[in-house]
């Protein structure tokens, strides 16, 4: 049985749902199926380009990418929950029931700050629930399916992309319903769009270049060619390809754009190889008197030998030389075209890794560099590189896996480009001492947890007072509450209607109290 047909087959089907046609399969020629057979047969030769700085670029990437861990939120009308929460805050009966109303909001929606660095496509008034992590799309994402870990997943995802252009994630259906229980990255090079009645690609075919036969008396094995093929419904496939200025069907391969250059650094890599194999390197020539008769090899061998022995090697270093009369040695230094190899290596290289968006200290070739210039390099590889890939995939995810289980649901990966240190404390401090911030703001932006209580309002230097404008509320009341309820006399309802103590006096302080409070009001 093929590989295919073992990954596959008897996981139950899909039931069909009705889908509008593609109106851009009127625009499509007859010769489409021939096309996709040509674009995936050139696929074969991008995948086997994963070696020298490609390798290198490739795998920054990869590994940077399989090293995040996407997120899975909610989103909700955000004009809604505003106004939910406002009315929340005016039902409060305590300046502690509006912390924990503030807390409660805090907890459930992200932040304005992280909302900000989700990698999707957002309305300014969106607010994001994350999901719960026992939430099945995230239990799918965490562990994709039996051989891979999430890690391995998403490494996978992007080796496909880099190398040809597409992705293909198939989502075997469920028995009971459509909602997949596992994802598989199937190699680009295996899978052939087909058209459909209705649809620009109603089904694929697989193609495994290697497969599973099982040879009676000699057991079962893995062998190349013997993959057969398989076709599935493009339902349960999910392509994630980069825009093809020549095709609206297959993505553009980074590889291919970047051929010219790959291609000459293969081939100085080759001629590099021949050259060490075939090439010979003397450090010094030995001349001989012009009057010498051609030597013989005994007498070569013997010359060879002895200038050797005495001249070669540490301990011989500097030794001074004593020649017979018309002998020279003639230093043998490098010739132009051996000293062109390491120029023309480095050009090369420097293309095809700003081809990938790879800066070099990235890819390891920078040995000594500052934490300055190392942030930079991260700041252009992560701004420049990786977050617009995570975008594309997030929005893909969402759309094509997200909404089998809710249309509200969207999947993203918060944005790793790095902030700059130096210029994040500065601006922290700027607002701080303008009071334009708060507490918790300063503290999330630090990757702090926020203070459940009184860290939501600017605060103002020593004797100055927590400024309720943030959170609407008045400066005044919240001290009298506080006061009140630092002296026992909060207002709850377990110390409503409290009796007097033993004798019919008051409590130390209550008069005190009541006076500071008339005090107040009276200022107010």
């Amino acid at each position: 049985m093929s590989l295919t047909a073992n990954l596959l087959r008897g996981l139950g089907s899909l039931v069909t749902k009705s889908r509008r046609r593609d109106a851009i399969i009127d625009l499509m020629p007859s010769w489409f199926g021939s096309q996709s057979v040509a674009v995936s047969t050139g696929k074969n030769e991008f995948v086997n380009h994963f070696r020298g700085w490609d390798y290198v670029a490739i795998k920054a990437i990869c590994e940077a990418v399989a090293g995040m861990s996407p997120c899975v939120a909610k989103r909700e009308d955000g004009n809604e929950v505003a106004s939910s929460y406002r009315k929340s805050l005016s039902a409060a009966k305590s300046f502690r029931e509006r912390d924990a109303i503030r807390d409660q909001y805090r907890r459930k929606y992200l932040s304005s700050q992280a909302k900000t660095k989700a990698l999707a496509h957002l309305q300014d008034s969106d607010e994001l629930t994350p999901v719960s992590n026992t939430h099945p799309l995230m239990r799918l994402l965490r562990n994709p399916n039996g051989p891979d870990v999430a890690w391995s997943f998403w490494y996978k995802v992007m080796l496909y992309l880099e190398l040809t252009g597409a992705s293909y994630i198939w989502t075997p259906p469920g028995k009971a319903d459509d909602k997949p229980k596992q994802l598989w990255v199937i190699p680009s090079h295996w899978v052939y769009e087909q058209p459909g009645d209705d649809e620009l690609i109603g089904s694929y075919e697989i193609r495994p270049s290697f497969g599973q036969i099982d040879a009676t008396g000699f057991g079962a094995g893995w062998f190349p060619g013997a993959g057969g093929r398989e076709r599935r419904p493009a339902s349960e496939i999910i392509k994630i390809a980069y825009p093809n200025p020549h095709s609206i069907i297959d993505g553009y391969a980074p590889t291919w754009a970047t051929s010219s250059w790959t291609d000459v650094s293969n081939n100085i890599d080759r001629s590099r190889v021949q050259v060490f194999a075939n090439a010979a390197f003397p450090g010094v020539g030995i001349e001989l008197d012009i009057g010498t008769e051609n030597p013989d090899p005994s007498t070569i061998e013997r010359i060879q030998a002895t200038f050797a022995e005495k001249y070669s090697g540490v301990r011989n270093t500097g030794r001074p030389a004593i020649l017979a009369p018309g002998m020279k040695i003639i230093p043998l230094s490098r010739t132009n075209v051996e000293m062109d190899y390491t120029n023309s290596a480095e050009q090369a290289r420097a293309h095809v890794l700003a081809g990938r968006g790879v800066p070099q200290s990235i890819a390891g070739l920078v040995e000594q560099s500052t934490f300055t210039n190392a942030t930079a390099a991260r700041f252009n590889f992560f701004g420049s590189t990786i977050s617009p890939k995570l975008m594309l995939i997030g929005q893909i995810m969402t759309e094509k896996l997200a909404r089998r289980w809710d249309e509200n649901l969207i999947v993203y990966w918060p944005d790793p480009t790095p902030n700059d240190p130096e210029m994040q404390l500065k601006k922290a401090e700027t607002l701080a001492r303008l009071k334009a911030n708060t507490p918790n703001e300063i503290r999330e932006s630090f990757g702090l947890t926020p203070w459940e209580y009184g860290g939501d309002d600017p605060i103002g230097g020593l004797g100055e007072q927590p400024l309720g404008w943030a959170t609407g509320e008045q400066p005044m009341d919240n001290m009298a509450e506080s006061l009140m309820g630092g002296m026992g006399m909060d207002g709850g309802d377990e110390q409503q209607g409290q009796q007097p103590q033993q004798g019919g006096q008051q409590e130390p302080g209550g008069d005190v109290v009541g006076e500071l409070l008339k005090e107040i009001g009276g200022q107010s």
